[in-house]
């Protein structure tokens, strides 16, 4: 499988709490080739089906990490995360159409 193909073989399950420290949560979203933490993901909010879809800067690789809500929920609002706004990406705010 060429490394920029989504990896569909299994899907990752993300690693982390919904209060752990910062450098948990970006450890857990790491690339599983080549260890590599420069990583691009969208975090898609569909109710039920929360998940990422993720990038590595370094290999190319992509793969998905399924999140619970707490998790999607810490991903989406913490600054701390979320960081670079060009690395990240929100798609499907069903949750938040409400409050619009």
């Amino acid at each position: 499988m060429p490394s920029h193909a989504i990896s569909r073989d299994f899907v990752y399950t993300a690693g982390f709490g919904p209060t752990d420290e910062a450098a948990i949560v970006l450890a857990s979203l790491a690339c599983p080739c080549c260890l590599s933490s420069s990583t691009n993901w969208t975090l898609n909010l569909v109710p039920w089906d929360e998940g990422l879809v993720c990038s590595c800067q370094g290999c190319g690789h992509r793969w998905s990490v399924d999140v619970d809500a707490g998790q999607a929920l810490r991903l989406a609002l913490d600054p701390t995360i979320t960081g670079d706004p060009g690395r990240r990406e929100i798609t499907n705010p069903v949750a938040f159409q409400r409050f619009e």
